[in-house]
């Protein structure tokens, strides 16, 4: 666990729980929100492409920078810098984000179904 019990409880005031994903490594913590509609379609759209040569992984972690929220730049703007530290550290990681991401789009809908 990255962080302390204390920042934990901050995050979960500052994050609706049921529309973000968090993650706690030790290079450090990271919430992501669910994804907006034009980085979900770009997404989703490049997951669905058949060009051979598209870089899907590059699309899932484009994914994870559009839905980035947590940790900040002291300007306010998501770290990227400390995301692709994580993406270094645990390449494997951005298949587990996007796939609670694309729960949290509907993509896993369980109230979606036959009548």
């Amino acid at each position: 666990m990255a962080i302390s019990e204390e920042e934990r409880a901050r995050l979960r005031e500052q994050f609706d729980s049921e529309k973000s994903v968090f993650v706690d490594e030790e290079i450090g913590a990271f919430v992501f929100t669910r994804p907006k509609p034009l980085p979900w379609n770009r997404y989703f759209r490049g997951l669905s492409s058949d060009d051979k040569k598209r870089d899907k992984n590059g699309d899932m972690a484009q994914l994870c920078r559009d839905c980035l929220a947590y940790p900040i730049t002291s300007d306010g703007k998501p770290d990227l810098a400390k995301l692709a530290a994580l993406f270094e550290e645990l390449p494997g990681v951005v298949l587990s984000i996007v796939g609670e991401l694309s729960d949290l789009a509907g993509a896993g809908a369980s109230h979606v179904g036959k009548l």
